[in-house]
């Protein structure tokens, strides 16, 4: 009967031992504690980094004439080996690029605050000194003249005339401008 006694009392010391650990622990189970552990050391993915299979797009955009011009990066080869990270810190928005990534590819958008080539490339034909002048320029306020015509403008038709004096006659490129002056000529 004696053994009887000391084996309660150790069953209910053990219990009691139990309850007061599991009311320590706010009812929580001693599993979710271990599971709960964060790590030490904080680990980073790893990023990845441009290799000759990236493909780098360059687009620059010109805010004179809102016109965007895609061709190949000129720097492409300084990327390889880089993160896209380290990527952005070299383009970054103070240097007027932004940096964008989809899948493999990288395209680099600069803002660049002028005209397009394209544009300074057109030419118009303008009445100067009551002659025709040849201009060449993004647009008629920012163009400088390259030559002055032997073409009076008095002898034109009218209508060519008003067309002359409304910037109606502007070409993509000065081949098309002397195309339009050679029939000019015969107005002479």
């Amino acid at each position: 009967m004696r053994h009887k006694g000391i084996i309660a009392l150790v069953v209910a010391a053990l219990l009691l031992g139990v309850g007061l650990g599991f009311f320590l622990t706010g009812g929580q189970p001693f599993n979710k504690l271990v599971n709960e552990r964060k790590p030490i050391v904080e680990v980073e993915p790893v990023q990845s980094r441009v290799d000759n299979n990236t493909q780098v797009i360059y687009e620059r955009e010109y805010q004179q004439c809102g016109h965007v011009v895609i061709s190949e990066f000129p720097n492409a080869i300084e990327l390889i080996g880089k993160t896209v990270d380290e990527i952005r810190q070299l383009y970054n928005e103070q240097n007027g690029y932004m940096v964008k990534i989809e899948g493999n590819t990288i395209t680099l958008r600069q803002l660049v605050g002028d005209w397009c080539p394209q544009d300074y490339e057109k030419t118009r034909i303008k009445e100067y000194q009551g002659r025709l002048a040849v201009y060449k320029g993004p647009d008629a306020a920012h163009d400088e003249l390259l030559r002055v015509t032997t073409i009076r403008i008095d002898v034109l038709p009218g209508e060519i005339v008003a067309a002359i004096r409304n910037g109606q006659y502007e070409f993509a490129n000065e081949a098309m401008l002397n195309d339009a002056l050679d029939s000019l000529d015969e107005y002479m």
